[in-house]
């Protein structure tokens, strides 16, 4: 009965019959926190955080175990809108009578729970704000977003290093978001105006069995520490492939962390300018295991997004990272880029370099895949396989020239000579010599390379793939 009382309430607050909730400082917004807007979520999911902590606590516990013990909870949780709770595999998502839209995902509980550090401090140095220079075109600005770091220990310094470092060499400014800074209006504003955006979080789908998050997967996520800004069209129940699910949701919380997920139609929602032909690099898990988070930022303009099939290493993706913006501050093209990305570190999560195709397949290790206005999204189902990049997208223009392996400035026969010695180990070569002489960009630097060369130099070759 109080299930009824409760659903009727809230059909009268949204058609208008009672008056919208206030707090001490006026009227709710989008801005106002979400914890405030929606405390029966907050509440369900205290309840949730503690049955979590006491099935750990069980001998031979499994995640199965903490889920099905969730499950019950939010079924006889007098704050579940009556018909809204659904099962995506072992995942399973509802919504709250005060109108916020939920999400219990296992894996993401697991994966949360064994990186928790437990502390709140927000680093020193995050600038809040972005500084524009430049029209937007021609933008040379970086926007880093790390939701966790100070909250969760997997995530380190290490990417707004390399912001700032990819800043510095487009001549721009460097912008680092932090924990409450990260909102969903902030990386919208972030992706109208820089030349980068870098997702350093955590990444998930609306679907879990097991170890595979992606067979029934409506969409993709970002995870934020943040509520703010969230809307409830944003949260709006929308009906996929396999059956409905959020753009926005609220994934609970593990000690002082948050988890808000928001896929890429909410945060092109958000968006009120298209970017400027740039590049998103996307540092998070199964951003790429379906179309959800980059097909709505691609058609924004964003030229570039670069991510992943399934969930990856920190070690991994560290290492992809710093050998392709090497790269890219040189003013490479991405798929010379990538090219070099792989040459060094294979063809899959770095982590797992060792292992079989066949084995990378059955245990879902990541792949790194681009879409681009050269390179399609291979296809939900398609993306556990090595991709040939094309893409010709730059950040600046190159400060080098393809095949002048010996940087002397124009491409003669003695930078092929240079390159057949190094074949036959005559002589070294620097990374960068490496990356001028990989003009075939299929990821190795052999003798096809000096072939093209010198039919380059004869002018039998017009243009080096590598080239944009």
């Amino acid at each position: 009965m109080k299930r009824i009382v409760t659903f009727l309430l809230v059909i009268a607050l949204s058609v208008g019959l009672i008056p919208s909730v206030t707090h001490a400082e006026g009227k709710q917004t989008d801005e106002t926190p979400f914890e405030v807007r929606h405390p029966q979520a907050i509440d369900v999911w205290e309840k949730i955080e503690q049955i979590e902590d006491q099935t750990a606590a069980k001998k031979n516990a499994t995640i199965a175990d903490a889920a099905k013990a969730a499950y019950a909870i939010v079924e006889a949780s007098e704050t579940t809108l009556p018909g809204s709770l659904e099962r995506h595999g072992e995942a399973f998502f509802w919504r709250t009578v005060d109108g916020a839209a939920c999400g219990y995902n296992p894996g993401l509980r697991e994966r949360i729970r064994r990186s928790k550090a437990g502390t709140s401090v927000e680093l020193a140095g995050s600038t809040p704000e972005i500084t524009v220079q430049g029209g937007v075109a021609s933008s040379k600005n970086v926007a880093v977003f790390q939701p966790y770091i100070g909250l969760d220990s997997s995530f380190t310094d290490q990417y707004a290093t390399e912001g700032k470092s990819i800043a510095k060499a487009l001549g721009g400014v460097c912008s680092v978001y932090t924990i409450s800074n990260v909102t969903i209006d902030n990386i919208a504003k972030a992706l109208q105006t820089c030349a980068v955006v870098i997702f350093d979080s955590h990444g998930d789908t609306d679907y879990w069995n097991g170890d595979d998050c992606v067979s029934r997967a409506n969409t993709s996520y970002l995870c934020l520490q943040s509520g703010v800004g969230i809307t409830s069209e944003d949260m709006k129940t929308v009906s996929g492939t396999y059956g409905t699910y959020q753009h926005a949701y609220y994934a609970g919380s593990n000690g002082v962390m948050k988890y808000y997920c928001v896929d890429g139609t909410a945060i092109a929602n958000h968006m009120t300018e298209s970017a400027p032909n740039s590049l998103l690099w996307m540092a998070i898990c199964l951003g790429m295991a379906t179309d959800g988070l980059h097909k709505p930022l691609r058609g924004k303009g964003v030229q570039t997004v670069y991510g992943y099939s399934q969930s990856v290493s920190f070690s991994g993706d560290y290492k992809y990272e710093e050998s392709f913006f090497y790269a890219m501050k040189l003013g490479a093209t991405v798929r010379s880029a990538i090219s070099l990305m792989k040459r060094e570190h294979g063809n899959w999560d770095p982590a797992y370099a060792d292992y079989t195709e066949s084995r990378v397949l059955k245990e879902y290790v990541a792949f790194p895949i681009v879409v681009s206005d050269e390179d399609a999204y291979p296809g939900k189902g398609k993306v556990d396989a090595v991709q040939t990049v094309v893409g010709k997208g730059q950040l600046k223009a190159a400060s080098f020239v393809y095949g002048d392996v010996d940087g002397d400035g124009t491409v003669t026969s003695m930078d092929a000579s240079l390159l057949l010695r190094y074949l036959v180990n005559l002589n070294s070569l620097s990374r960068e010599q490496l990356l001028r002489a990989d003009v075939r960009t299929d990821c190795a630097v052999n003798a096809s390379d000096a072939s093209e060369i010198l039919r380059r130099i004869v002018q039998l070759k017009s243009k080096f793939d590598a080239e944009p």
